[in-house]
């Protein structure tokens, strides 16, 4: 549900998602959205178990997405 919204969101610049147990899948979907996102420029997801796969997917989409800056 949050990588669907992140991927559509036009406004919101900043987002703490953090201790929300996330996970690798969550990780994958807040990877993918990054890639569409151009609002967003500070993400926290600090202790969410994202694991390796999650992680990759956001390193992905970080060389992708202009906006984030932290």
């Amino acid at each position: 549900a949050i990588g669907a919204a992140l991927g559509r969101n036009k406004t919101l610049t900043t987002l703490n998602l953090n201790n929300n147990s996330i996970g690798p899948e969550g990780g994958r979907a807040i990877g993918a959205a990054l890639e569409k996102n151009a609002t967003l420029t500070t993400l926290s997801l600090d202790s969410n178990n994202i694991g390796a796969d999650g992680g990759r997917a956001i390193g992905a989409a970080l060389e992708k997405n202009a906006t984030l800056t932290t």
